[in-house]
């Protein structure tokens, strides 16, 4: 029969090295990495060293930012329907917007509000590793938005101009 080992004592010397105390378990060094990786994730969680305080506020951060998003590709949808019903947008190749739309969506959808810091940011850092250009859809697609938002009208303009000149 073994003997159980006492905890080692408690001194009021160490408490002032205690930041926080939480119950989970952080995440692999792999998918730390990964996390590092994805441009959704701000820089100002990057730069700290990982910490089970961290994984929940990068979990939690990925919840809220999840719906932001989701309003955000329901938006730029409804506008690629109305541009690919324009005259003057015929030419452009918008099914890669979609499939772009399609790609992010599809990645949000392992952001479970039910799933803890831990099971969460492990399930959709694999998941983000199924998705290579992620990162790449993601700016495309601001840069498209940002083209709607800024110059869209300007075009159209220019288009009408430029169609009555022929």
């Amino acid at each position: 029969m073994s003997a159980k080992k006492r905890p080692e004592p408690l001194f009021f010397s160490n408490l002032a090295s205690i930041k926080a105390i939480s119950y989970g378990e952080i995440i692999a060094e792999e998918f730390q990495e990964v996390l590092k990786e994805y441009s959704l994730i701000p820089a100002r969680f990057k730069k700290r060293s990982f910490s089970l305080l961290l994984q929940h506020q990068i979990w939690n951060y990925l919840v809220q930012r999840k719906g932001e998003l989701k309003d955000e590709l329901t938006e730029l949808k409804g506008k690629l329907n109305q541009l690919s019903n324009a005259d003057n947008f015929k030419s452009f190749n918008l099914e890669r917007f979609y499939k772009y739309t399609e790609q992010l969506a599809e990645l949000l959808t392992e952001i479970k509000v039910s799933y803890n810091s831990g099971e969460g940011l492990e399930r959709f850092a694999a998941a983000y590793r199924s998705f290579p250009h992620i990162d790449q859809y993601l700016h495309r697609l601001a840069q498209l938005k940002d083209f709607l938002n800024n110059y869209w009208s300007s075009y159209r303009k220019l288009k009408g101009i430029y169609t009555t000149l022929l």
